[in-house]
């Protein structure tokens, strides 16, 4: 990275935490109705920092019906250079329950090195530090060390339906080299981290319906076919005592990871019993037996219940099994180039070895970068663990938002060589 860009990246910090500050007070809740007008609002900001950053063919891309808009941009004049697709998402959680934030979710506060908002860390304050990497080298230079495009989201954190049209209506458009997302978090404060892999999710609802009507239990009981017991039968039969889940070929696809990811993950400050007191909150842990927690999380699939509910509920039903969402799992290779070069941008400026790690978790981008686009994602977060996302009082780290600013500035120069 040039001198020039790094000075810029210096001087400008204030600047970059009141323009934070302002992306952060737009209330963009997309699961709200009531929110339409700010989630536009928030666009239409994205789509200005990036104009005034001097990328090209900006663009809001409206979606269809009640779909929230995408928006574009692209710098594409670095012949022979690589071309990086950076993705990210401005809409934010509902903030509820309201009485358990110190300050006002959408009043951004600044207490010990962090700042406290909606969306301070998933994903706006992430997002942000993409936008201002891209700034330094454009105000500095005029250019960028490589092509970039950058595709941002308002529907994220509601299932995303306009993005997934878009990329699979056009791969021509988004062709790249590789994928950039900043939508997860480091292992631990100070240890740069790269995710490699996501478990990937099927999430599905199960309804059952015995009488065609209401029945008194005192009256029909033991004869009349009960659908609450028929739901609790069938999920306690998914899965044994012994953690492993019991549905006919649910483990055939499952691939193990290399023996340098085991031994990766042996080496993560991670302590069993702090995880199970300080994160679960539980005197126990569960799962296979004999296989580590971290692996557990990451690498091994599991069936798990989110709720159950019986009797009248003023709708009807019928037996079905719907797939309410999906994402597939993915991996990346520790041996890929776009992830080695962006460990290195991470290790010079933390000065710390990065790390890899998995995520149990589900980012639906990455799935479709690779099935419409064939492209790796390389997922460099700058989130801690207690960041509080989709919670009260979520924050980002403001050393993590600055360094993350260089790191992806650092990362875009490697690429260039």
């Amino acid at each position: 990275m040039t001198q020039a860009a790094f000075d810029y990246y210096q001087a400008h910090r204030e600047s970059f935490l009141e323009g934070l500050k302002t992306f952060l007070r737009i209330p963009s809740i997309s699961t709200l109705p009531e929110h339409k007008p700010d989630i536009q609002r928030a666009a239409e900001f994205v789509a200005g920092e990036l104009r005034e950053s001097g990328m090209k063919q900006v663009e809001i891309i409206a979606g269809t019906g009640n779909q929230n808009p995408l928006v574009y941009a692209e710098w594409l004049e670095a012949p022979g250079k690589p071309t990086l697709l950076i993705y990210g998402h401005y809409d934010v959680q509902p903030p509820d329950p309201l009485e358990e934030w110190v300050t006002p979710p959408f009043e951004p506060a600044v207490r010990n090195d962090n700042i406290y908002a909606r969306g301070a860390v998933d994903d706006k304050g992430q997002v942000y530090l993409l936008l201002k990497a891209v700034e330094g080298f454009m105000k500095t230079e005029g250019k960028l060390p490589i092509n970039v495009k950058l595709l941002l989201e308002g529907e994220e954190e509601t299932g995303g339906e306009n993005i997934e049209a878009y990329v699979a209506a056009h791969p021509d458009r988004l062709q790249a080299d590789a994928a950039l997302v900043c939508d997860t978090e480091m292992f631990a404060p100070e240890l740069p981290t790269i995710t490699t892999g996501l478990r990937g999710l099927i999430y599905t609802e199960l309804e059952a319906r015995g009488a065609s009507h209401d029945l008194h239990s005192g009256m029909y009981g033991g004869a009349a076919p009960n659908p609450f017991q028929a739901l609790v039968e069938i999920i306690n039969g998914l899965k044994g005592p012994d953690g492993k889940i019991r549905i006919p070929g649910f483990y055939n696809r499952v691939k193990k990871p290399t023996r340098k990811e085991l031994e990766s993950w042996k080496n993560l400050p991670f302590n069993e019993k702090k995880f199970m007191r300080d994160e679960v909150g539980a005197k126990a842990l569960v799962g296979e037996k004999g296989i580590p927690v971290l692996e557990r999380l990451w690498a091994r699939p599991t069936l798990e219940v989110h709720g159950l509910r019986g009797g009248f509920t003023g709708e009807g039903a019928k037996t079905t099994v719907r797939i309410l969402a999906s994402a597939p799992a993915t991996v990346v290779s520790t041996e890929s180039r776009w992830i080695a070069a962006a460990a290195e941008a991470m290790e010079q400026v933390f000065h710390k070895k990065t790390v890899y790690m998995r995520s149990g978790g589900s980012i639906p981008i990455v799935g479709l970068f690779q099935k419409h686009i064939s492209i790796p994602s390389v997922m460099m977060g700058f989130g801690l663990p207690d960041d509080q996302l989709h919670a009260p009082n979520e924050k980002f780290h403001l050393p993590n938002f600055y360094r993350g600013i260089e790191a992806v500035a650092r990362y875009f120069a490697l690429l260039a060589k």
